[in-house]
């Protein structure tokens, strides 16, 4: 594998979603993939078949190696195995020995979450996904590790987590005025849950804490700037070139796992009791 002719090109699937999320990991990729002289195909993946085409598509290209985002719940390693060239996957620990992973450690970012509410005096909490998809069946998926960290440390303190959808929210806030916090799945869901509660004459915070998770560029602009989790985009990026270019030269890498930052804004205020 090592020894065939190198194209200079790698290739990366990433999702067809979070295109702003997904620019700032671009750019770490592309910075440290320049200093090897090496080029980008970009493939966006809205299916697991098409996750599935591109890894072989990329693979008749000749890249030298793929960057991949998996998708949730879709066992991808016989396509890998298959593929006899290097693969790093990003955010997501895939269980292949042929694959490096880089992800940030969404449990501790969770866990730092709940942490903030609590010291808020928020005991019980929401953890808001954009549809009822039961989360905890996709173990492997960074919007499962975000939501066993947070209710892990909800529950050690005798609070609880109600996972809850987009759908649902509204609803639940009207009819369970003991719960005054959000935790969301990532930003764009809270900004989403933004316009909702606006429809609502829902008030933020005074009526529900909000947190984010990625801190996206336009949540600082918000009204009031949402507090989230920040994620190393473009570290992520350029750690996951780093290793994949490790792996082409023939050397060991090893799993990366990043750690994440709370951003307080004001999105979040003491709980009180009405």
């Amino acid at each position: 594998m090592l020894a065939k002719k190198r194209t200079g090109l790698i290739g990366v699937i990433f999702p067809e979603t979070s295109k702003s999320f997904f620019d700032k990991i671009l750019t770490g990729i592309q910075h440290e993939l320049e200093k090897y002289n090496y080029n980008i195909i970009l493939c966006l993946n809205s299916s697991k078949d098409k996750e599935k085409y591109y890894l072989h598509y990329l693979a008749s290209r000749g890249v030298d190696g793929i960057i991949l985002d998996p998708r949730d719940n879709y066992d991808n390693s016989k396509d890998i195995n298959s593929l006899n060239i290097p693969v790093v996957s990003l955010r997501t620990k895939v269980e292949n020995k042929n694959v490096v992973s880089v992800m940030s450690d969404d449990f501790h970012g969770g866990y730092i979450a709940a942490e903030y509410l609590l010291n808020l005096k928020h005991k019980n909490s929401y953890f808001l996904m954009s549809t009822a998809k039961n989360i905890k069946k996709i173990k492997n998926s960074y919007y499962y590790k975000r939501y066993w960290g947070f209710e892990q440390k909800i529950n050690s303190v005798g609070g609880k987590v109600i996972l809850t959808s987009m759908e649902d929210i509204i609803t639940n806030i009207e009819n369970n005025r003991d719960v005054k916090a959000i935790f969301a799945a990532n930003d764009e869901i809270a900004i989403e849950f933004y316009f909702k509660a606006h429809c609502s004459n829902i008030k933020i915070p005074l009526d529900i804490s909000v947190i984010g998770y990625n801190n996206d560029d336009v949540t600082k602009h918000l009204i009031p700037p949402l507090t989230t989790i920040n994620q190393a985009k473009e570290q992520l990026g350029e750690m996951s070139a780093e290793k994949l270019m490790f792996l082409i030269e023939g050397k060991k890498a090893m799993d990366l796992k990043l750690p994440p930052e709370l951003i307080i804004r004001k999105s979040c205020i003491e709980f009180t009791k009405q």
